[in-house]
């Protein structure tokens, strides 16, 4: 495959278990892959450091701040940028349509639309409306930034037309049950304190919108 004009920025913290697989499913169609580390205590690093990517740490403070730290920090010289998350890969289709297809979108396109396909416990959820989800996943670098929000952030772009491809980015943690409860725990309370933003504007929005 041809590797195109797109950076791939990875979040992480004790990936491990993940990281790899993601790497995996990208290296041959990126030009740049970047981790941004949130100082992992377990292989992480390493296992970023023997794939030759590139590798940063940053403090967490939530998703949306680290991302765009990222994109305002590091230096990107492609085209495009990914969004992936180290628990995710993406599927042959998409890595075609990425390395076939990518360097030829028009000038007037700023993102791109990808399908986003969820396992839970090792089984696709194609049910309920959870199949296919579209997300913004691929932009022009500096034509979008992340929303800022502890819950459900998409990516914003800055104007320009978008278009779709068909391949699906899969979301596939392999952590256990008792991860997986947590993990919504944690989602309940982000969730919350995204309503309570709404009606306060605790966080001043209007100061952190990217220009």
């Amino acid at each position: 495959m041809n590797k195109a004009s797109i950076t791939a920025v990875i979040l992480t913290y004790n990936e491990e278990i993940h990281l790899q697989r993601c790497i995996d499913s990208i290296k041959n169609v990126c030009e740049t892959i970047i981790v941004v580390d949130s100082f992992s205590t377990d292989e992480t690093k390493t296992i970023a450091l023997q794939n030759n990517v590139q590798f940063f740490e940053n403090p967490w403070k939530n998703y949306a701040t680290q991302f765009n730290w990222a994109l305002a920090n590091v230096n990107i010289e492609t085209k495009w940028v990914l969004r992936i998350d180290a628990d995710e890969y993406i599927n042959s289709r998409l890595q075609t349509e990425i390395s076939n297809n990518l360097n030829n979108v028009s000038e007037d396109v700023s993102g791109i639309f990808v399908r986003r396909l969820m396992y839970f416990m090792g089984r696709p959820l194609k049910k309920g409306g959870m199949y296919p989800i579209w997300h913004i996943k691929i932009w022009r670098h500096q034509e979008g930034y992340c929303e800022q929000r502890w819950m459900d952030e998409r990516i914003i772009l800055k104007g320009g037309k978008t278009m779709k491809f068909q391949g699906d980015l899969i979301d596939n943690n392999l952590n256990n049950i008792t991860w997986w409860t947590s993990k919504h725990n944690s989602y309940a309370i982000r969730e919350a304190i995204d309503i309570l933003d709404s009606i306060y504007n605790f966080s001043n929005k209007a100061s952190v919108t990217p220009k």
